[in-house]
């Protein structure tokens, strides 16, 4: 019995982690795992894009950060890509 009340208190961890954690893109949410091809198509081009290491066809995979601007009552939103693939979505705050 123990064991259950652990499983569930791990998933009800994870689950409450990833609520909320995206982002909407007009009448699409972007979520951490979604593709930069698919993230590119439905919030277009980022205010600012940035290789943070690696390169294409390298060994390692390429660490992009993409900003992204979308109006002034919101935090500006970085979002972090390994191997193409969304990692991490940050808010970033606003500069006055």
């Amino acid at each position: 019995m123990n064991r259950w009340l652990l499983v569930l208190a791990v998933a009800a961890t994870l689950w409450g982690q990833g609520a909320g954690a995206g982002i909407r893109c007009g009448n699409k949410l972007i979520e951490v795992g979604d593709f930069s091809a698919y993230v590119l198509e439905q919030c277009g081009e980022p205010r600012s894009r940035q290789i943070i290491s690696g390169a294409i066809g390298a060994d390692s995979p390429l660490v992009e950060q993409w900003v992204y601007d979308f109006g002034t009552r919101q935090p500006l939103r970085v979002l972090t890509f390994v191997g193409g693939r969304l990692q991490r979505i940050e808010d970033a705050g606003r500069s006055r």
